[in-house]
């Protein structure tokens, strides 16, 4: 697996990030906490690499939420 761009979301007290990745023909959003630790994922199976990274670019900036 190797990541095809990265979007942060930053705080006073934190930096969390998401990675784009292709897995299995299918681009996945990967969501990680402070310490680097791996916390959820969103897949998008049909979707394009542009769609993909806006979602991420979204969630970096707050209009998207993700729940488990």
């Amino acid at each position: 697996m190797s990541v095809i761009s990265s979007y942060f979301k930053e705080g006073a007290d934190y930096k969390v990030r998401a990675d784009v990745v292709l897995e299995s023909d299918c681009y996945v959003m990967k969501v990680y906490d402070n310490n680097g630790q791996f916390v959820t994922e969103k897949s998008f199976p049909g979707k394009s690499l542009h769609y993909a990274e806006s979602a991420a670019e979204n969630w970096a900036l707050g209009y998207q939420v993700l729940n488990d």
